[in-house]
Formats: C-alpha cells, sequence, structure tokens
C-alpha cells in the first residue's frame, strides 16, 4: 500500500479513471412514454404514473453515496454504478402499471464508460404493434370481465330500465305498442264526433226560480223577576 500522499493519489485516479461514466434506466415499449407521463389514467391492475422518476429524486443520495462507498476500490466506481442502476430499476419495477406484465419485464439498465457498453441486463424486447393488438386480445381487462361485452351491457341496461315495472321486455314493448295505437284511435274517434255531430233539438229555457219568504220571527217574552230573600243574621248569646 503506497505511504506517500501523492501516491494515494495516483493510485485513486486509477481507480476512478478518466472520461464519462453513466448509467440509465429505459423501459422500451411503444405505449411506456404515455404511462409515465399521464397521470389521469387510472391503473387497474396497480402500478402509477411517474414510475421512474419518483424513486429516482427519492432516493438519489442513496444512490450516489452507493456508487461513492465503492470509490476506493478497483474498478469500484463502475460497479457502485451498476448496483446503483440495478437498485432503481428495482425499484421502479414495483410502480410499474402492471396489465400483462410486458412494460414491467422491459425495464433495461446499461452502464457506459467513455461511450463503451460496460454492462447491459437482458431485458424484455420491444413488442411491434400486431404482437401488442394480439397481447390485449387475450387477455381482457378488469372492467371487460366486470361488465361483459357490448352486447351483455345493452341488455343488462334494457333488464334495469324495465324489469322494476314487473314486466318482461316482450310483454312491456307490446304493451307500449298497444297504448300507442289506442292513443291514435282515441284521436280519430274524437275528431270524427266533433267533425259529424248530428243536429239536437233546442233546450227548453228553464222556469225562473221563486224566491224563498220566511216567516217573521216572534218576540221573546220578557223573563219575570226574581224574588231575592233577605239574608238573616244569626247572633248568638
Amino acid at each position: 500500500m503506497p505511504s506517500d500522499f501523492n501516491e494515494r493519489l495516483d493510485q485513486l485516479q486509477a481507480n476512478i479513471g478518466e472520461g464519462l461514466l453513466s448509467g440509465k434506466v429505459e423501459y422500451d415499449q411503444a405505449y411506456a412514454h404515455r404511462q409515465h407521463e399521464d397521470l389521469q389514467l387510472k391503473h387497474e391492475h396497480g402500478g402509477q404514473g411517474q414510475f421512474l422518476t419518483e424513486p429516482l429524486l427519492t432516493r438519489q443520495d442513496e444512490l450516489l453515496q452507493k456508487i461513492a462507498d465503492k470509490v476506493l476500490e478497483e474498478e469500484g466506481l463502475k460497479r457502485g454504478m451498476t448496483e446503483a442502476v440495478e437498485d432503481l430499476a428495482t425499484s421502479s419495477a414495483d410502480k410499474v402499471p402492471l396489465e400483462h406484465g410486458t412494460l414491467r419485464a422491459s425495464s433495461h439498465p446499461t452502464v457506459e464508460s467513455n461511450g463503451e457498453l460496460i454492462y447491459d441486463r437482458p431485458f424484455q424486447r420491444r413488442l411491434t404493434d400486431e404482437e401488442l393488438d394480439k397481447e390485449h386480445e387475450v387477455t381482457p381487462s378488469v372492467r371487460e370481465r366486470r361488465r361483459g361485452t357490448r352486447e351483455q351491457r345493452s341488455r343488462n341496461e334494457f333488464r334495469r330500465t324495465h324489469y322494476h315495472r314487473g314486466v318482461f321486455p316482450g310483454e312491456y314493448m307490446l304493451r307500449r305498442r298497444l297504448r300507442r295505437l289506442a292513443r291514435r284511435k282515441f284521436r280519430r274517434r274524437l275528431i270524427r264526433f266533433h267533425r259529424y255531430k248530428a243536429p239536437t233539438a233546442p233546450k227548453q229555457p228553464r222556469a225562473p226560480k221563486q224566491p224563498k219568504t220566511k216567516a217573521p220571527k216572534q218576540p221573546r217574552q220578557p223573563k219575570a223577576p226574581t224574588v231575592r230573600k233577605p239574608r238573616t243574621r244569626r247572633v248568638v248569646a
């Protein structure tokens, strides 16, 4: 182990190396950018938007410290960068929206030193449009399984609308048709009655009503005056 300070600096420079050391994590699918940026999407199978940005910002100090701990080791900076990108890929994969697992499996961490690729983990390749269409046709979403096909949804909507009246769909439509015909027939009969109304004899005028006569009221008889007995005081000796 070198004892001189300058020799230690030379050894540290040799361990670190020269040039640019970079690491990155990417998700290479056709719909990855929209799933990452659109925060209005609802992920029924789990996951969230900003699944790569959030763990990077929340754990940046931890990732930088993991790189710094490997600086004094031989080729330690490259190993520290490799561990950091793998850790970021693992933590971000837990937040990736999951439906078929294709986007989560396409996590691709890489490390480059001076433009030379020194670490490249195998990943799920980018699917073509035909493969994506076939994948989505095989496994329906949770909402489609819950609500059924379009024909079933329309049938269920009709049942919810009309079954509460105690009438089956066919019987309900028949009654509705009969009510329409009855209204049209009644309207036609009413018009025909007003157009061809037969003339009738004129009505005889009514006799005038006789005024009612009331008997005069009899005057009330005056009451006889009442005689009160005088009060007597009793004296006891």
